[in-house]
């Protein structure tokens, strides 16, 4: 349901801005700056949340803000005549800015809240079941995705992304508010937090939990627990999130200007390709705790960002919209592996105590690569064009994944040496 409120507008998001008389540009800043603001209160809101055991309960209360400032946009609706001229730009950032600095956090709680029950009902792996379960998401993505392009082409205004969004956000509201009362039944019928219970239930099955300080309960210390652990691997594989971030922005964000601009395409076929993308994510999502006991996330990751690095390829080599279309599989590759392997790599490594920390520090580095990707892939595809704009993003997202690849070869070669030295 979560995703299904993010199709409406997804990908469109550009067009939908567009429709208000907004340049690149602006579209890049207004997609960016939002986002550079939730870098603050994700990590702010997901320390709240663990330290005083509320996830359920802030999950709810921050997607409701979301949702309303989200819907404040209805007002600039350019057939109303209620905002026009140099005010719309300032309105849509101020809303906008807004609405994502509640979401982001809503997600990351989402996403560790997911995480805890999964542990809590199949152990310290539980985690690897997530893509199991973000399937459904995939498929709502696809689906609305495809209705959204049909209604736009249909009726030609933008007042069907407020539609659906209207629908899908009080579907998951109220979602959101019967589990979040589930949870404190549940809590006061156990006589204790759940959270509590959780915790001691998985350690019991094998996961690391800490005694933490309410002073540890922050994205900081996960920083410092993964350099104790992993050195400088983690830190590429945090630059590799970071860059792979870069580049999904510029698609997610800029992709469908792309192809109505210079390709011709219409919404529905838009919506057809997020539809073709799925297709290919949902067996990556079923499968993943086969892919990630036989592979392990820091392969899937790479598996994920070279599947990128070929496709923006192609749209420099080939911008054509039939050979996109073949193209586009390749992002649904992308996002299944490197989405699952950047959860599970948090999560393999962190204690349960901290798992909304933790998934709000890989939010926070995701952050800044989309802003990266939304202010710099404006800019770049306004003033260079689009086939710059493909071709620098493949190249960066190259050298993170060769750089995080030598790294963990040097961390495997090391293991193996001091392994060969103590049998010695």
């Amino acid at each position: 349901m979560s995703l299904a409120v993010q199709a409406a507008p997804g990908r469109f998001t550009p067009v939908f801005l567009r429709s208000h008389g907004l340049s690149e540009s602006q579209i890049g800043i207004l997609l960016a700056l939002p986002t550079a603001c939730s870098l603050l209160s994700t990590p702010l809101v997901c320390s709240f949340a663990d330290r005083h055991k509320a996830r359920e309960s802030t999950a709810l209360a921050t997607q409701t803000l979301s949702t309303i400032f989200f819907l404040l946009q209805i007002i600039a609706l350019p057939g109303l005549g209620l905002i026009q001229g140099g005010s719309v730009f300032a309105f849509f950032l101020l809303v906008r800015i807004l609405q994502v600095m509640f979401f982001n956090p809503a997600y990351s709680l989402l996403i560790s809240i997911v995480l805890s029950r999964l542990k809590l009902l199949h152990g310290h792996k539980g985690h690897e079941l997530l893509g199991q379960e973000r399937l459904w998401g995939a498929v709502s993505w696809a689906v609305v995705s495809l209705v959204l392009g049909v209604m736009l082409d249909t009726f030609s205004s933008m007042l069907s992304v407020y539609l659906l969004f209207g629908f899908f956000s009080c579907s998951y509201l109220c979602c959101l508010f019967r589990f979040a009362r589930s949870s404190k039944l549940l809590s006061e019928h156990m006589e204790g937090s759940t959270m509590e219970e959780e915790e001691n239930i998985i350690a019991n099955n094998g996961t690391e939990s800490l005694e933490l300080e309410s002073s540890s309960y922050s994205p900081l210390f996960v920083v410092r627990h993964m350099l104790n652990s992993e050195g400088v691997s983690s830190i590429l594989f945090f630059n590799l999130v970071f860059w792979e971030s870069a580049g999904m922005s510029v698609i997610e964000n800029l992709v469908f200007l792309f192809f109505k601009d210079e390709l011709n395409s219409s919404n529905v076929l838009c919506g057809v390709t997020v539809l073709i993308t799925v297709v290919f994510e949902i067996p990556i999502f079923a499968r993943a705790p086969s892919l990630l006991s036989s592979l392990g996330a820091p392969a899937l990751a790479k598996i994920g960002a070279l599947g990128y690095v070929v496709r923006t390829a192609g749209y420099v080599i080939a911008p054509h919209v039939w050979f996109v279309l073949l193209m586009e599989p390749l992002h649904g590759v992308t996002f299944g592996t490197f989405h699952t392997a950047s959860i599970a790599y948090i999560s393999d490594r962190v204690p349960i105590q901290l798992e909304s920390s933790g998934q709000a520090l890989v939010s926070v580095v995701s952050a800044l690569g989309r802003i990266m990707g939304a202010v710099c892939g404006g800019y770049m595809m306004e003033v260079y064009g689009s086939q710059i704009l493909f071709g620098s993003s493949a190249i960066l997202v190259a050298l993170a994944t060769l750089l995080f690849h030598l790294s963990e070869k040097r961390s495997h070669q090391m293991v193996e040496s001091a392994f060969e030295s103590e049998y010695i």
